[in-house]
């Protein structure tokens, strides 16, 4: 016990080490309460560091979660539609996905502007009917007012995407058009 009462931290954590193995690798719950009973006062992250640093008990430790997918994704065609412009070769292009069966459609256009917008969809409903969702980025004629009101007496909801963040589907896709 000499050890784990030392002022020098470097010895109190040898002799933490040395208690934490005698007491067949205690939890720091158990070791807590065994330093409790005796009135021996360490802090917990002390006692966190000590089992953190031994390989015994890290060879035991649970892994990290893996990563999972989200449930909520779309359960039919047209549920779930993601629109984004691109410039490919001075020439602006309109880009609609669905996320369901991941089906691509470009419409060359002449400018991003809001009667852009209406045109791409436009030639999407001719092809696969309204959709319920449409996703895009928070900007430009996407984000007008009146394109949104355009897409509500469609009955189509718009959602927004915020400040930095991306249309993950639509966008790799756009990486993958202007590669070829």
């Amino acid at each position: 016990t000499k050890f784990l009462v030392s002022e020098n931290k470097k010895t109190r954590l040898k002799g933490l080490q040395l208690f934490h193995t005698r007491h067949w690798h205690a939890s720091v719950k158990d070791m807590q309460k065994f330093l409790d009973r005796a009135g021996i006062d360490i802090p917990l992250e002390e006692l966190k560091l000590v089992i953190k640093l031994c390989k015994a008990c890290r060879m035991w430790m649970l892994p990290k979660q893996t990563p999972k997918d989200r449930m909520g994704g779309p359960e039919r065609v047209n549920q779930q539609v993601e629109f984004d412009f691109l410039i490919y070769k001075n020439h602006p292009i309109g880009h609609h996905i669905d996320r369901y069966i991941r089906f691509s459609m470009l419409t060359v256009v002449a400018t991003r502007e809001l009667e852009s917008c209406i045109l791409c969809c436009l030639d999407w409903f001719r092809f696969l009917g309204h959709y319920a969702e449409l996703h895009v980025a928070g900007e430009g004629a996407m984000a007008s007012d009146e394109f949104g009101l355009w897409l509500q007496r469609k009955q189509i909801r718009r959602i927004l995407a915020g400040k930095d963040q991306h249309l993950k589907i639509v966008e790799r896709h756009n990486g993958l058009i202007r590669r070829t």
